[in-house]
């Protein structure tokens, strides 16, 4: 990349600490967070973990990469006052959770320890990480850490399913699952739009099957190598389809899926 922003490991840790301490203040007088604001706190420092490697593995000079982990850290800061507020992550019966995450940095003052340009792409990397699609109009100098952000989100919603299905979680998760049918298998829209590779509209979601279709049809929007190398070397596709329960077109979805991430390695 040109002109790639400089941000030093010390704005970053100091963004960490600020990131802890606003966490923790949502603990309860136990000193313990909520489980679904706790899986929040986990998920954040792995989605900063991720998008700091996947930088760094892309070549990005020192000061990308720590700005990548910063919006990384600072994607999803919104979700804890979202759920103290509404005691749901639901954006249709909430608020949009990147505006708020947005809201809560802004308001932390944190783009103003940052230089203009570096500011600017931290901003528009946590307002656009939950949009169905990156804008064309985004700023160039923007829309690779945008893209990068929503790789490494992406990434750790695959383990955060396949973890909660696997350890028995979702009663203290239900909100991963937006309270839908827990068995069945995935609906016929759902099915229709994964094998005509399009979108699937959220209010199509009925069953926990819809939702692993879905996150296998982020096969074909995660940008990076290193985060297609990743679904390779995490046995992703595998982990979740184990979760699939018997239909017909079972070892089709699967069998697509891996020929759809082999096809995407090879593009890269």
């Amino acid at each position: 990349m040109e002109n790639q922003p400089k941000m030093t490991p010390e704005l970053f840790h100091r963004c960490q600490d600020w990131f802890e301490t606003y966490a923790a203040g949502f603990a309860g007088a136990d000193g313990a967070l909520p489980p679904m604001q706790q899986l929040k706190l986990e998920h954040t420092r792995r989605v900063a973990a991720d998008a700091r490697a996947i930088a760094a593995e892309a070549g990005w000079d020192a000061g990308a990469v720590e700005l990548a982990a910063a919006t990384g850290l600072l994607h999803d800061a919104g979700r804890f006052s979202q759920y103290a507020e509404f005691r749901t992550f639901e954006d249709r019966r909430s608020v949009n959770h990147a505006e708020r995450s947005l809201a809560v940095v802004e308001q932390a003052g944190i783009p103003a320890w940052l230089a203009p340009d570096e500011a600017a792409i931290l901003r528009d990397a946590i307002r656009l990480h939950n949009r169905p699609a990156i804008p064309d109009d985004i700023p160039a100098a923007s829309r690779p850490f945008a893209e990068l952000v929503r790789d490494a989100d992406k990434l750790d919603i695959f383990y955060i399913f396949d973890d909660a299905l696997s350890n028995d979680r979702l009663s203290l998760y239900p909100e991963i699952v937006l309270h839908v049918r827990l068995e069945g298998p995935p609906s016929p829209a759902v099915l229709e739009a994964f094998f005509k590779r399009e979108p699937v509209h959220y209010h199509a979601i009925q069953t926990v099957s819809d939702f692993l279709i879905v996150q296998l049809l982020w096969l074909h929007e995660l940008h990076f190598r290193p985060a297609l190398r990743r679904v390779a070397d995490r046995n992703t596709i595998a982990r979740l389809g184990r979760h699939l329960p018997p239909f017909p077109e079972r070892e089709a979805v699967l069998a697509l899926s891996h020929r759809v991430l082999a096809e995407r390695l090879d593009e890269h």
